[in-house]
């Protein structure tokens, strides 16, 4: 402990109303204002994370093809199908099946409790732009770690094709 003190850290119900759960005693922490976050070793990042969520990241064999503005940026046999509760199904494409000089790193990233810290790149096709419509996890986490080199792709004019 260093001595700080962060104001409005925690809350509390001391005097929970009639029906709920038995709350009294217990206290909840604001989880954005907490320096780290520990489950056991392990720092969680991005938000607490819910036990009823799931992320599966799956080795495939299906054709998957990446169209932007109708024109192929990747093709592939080897795609990892990242399946997450209520979301859809995202298609991840190995580096290696994407056509050279199409994407370019834009800066933004984000931040998943389940996935770790996606980098996002923008496709330059036919001279156009498209901002931040891939997006990669350089050191996913163990649920998305099958993820780790490939790219997936999402944005209005990005079309993905998946072999049924």
């Amino acid at each position: 402990m260093d001595g700080r003190r962060v104001e409005d850290a925690a809350w509390s119900y001391p005097d929970p109303v009639d029906g709920c759960p038995p709350l009294a005693g217990l206290v909840s922490f604001y989880f954005e204002k907490l320096d780290t976050w520990l489950v056991e070793d392990d720092e969680q990042i991005g938000h607490p994370r819910d036990p009823f969520h799931r992320v599966d990241a799956r080795r495939s064999s299906r054709q998957v093809t990446i169209r932007i503005d109708g024109q192929v940026v990747a093709e592939t046999r080897a795609p990892v199908a990242v399946v997450e509760t209520g979301m859809p199904v995202r298609w991840y494409v190995p580096e290696s099946d994407l056509r050279d000089g199409v994407l370019v790193p834009s800066g933004t990233t984000s931040v998943c409790p389940y996935k770790g810290v996606a980098g996002y790149e923008h496709a330059v096709v036919g001279g156009r732009s498209h901002e931040d419509v891939a997006w990669h996890y350089p050191e996913p986490l163990l649920e998305a770690l099958p993820a780790a080199g490939h790219r997936s792709f999402d944005g209005d004019a990005v079309e993905v094709e998946v072999s049924p």
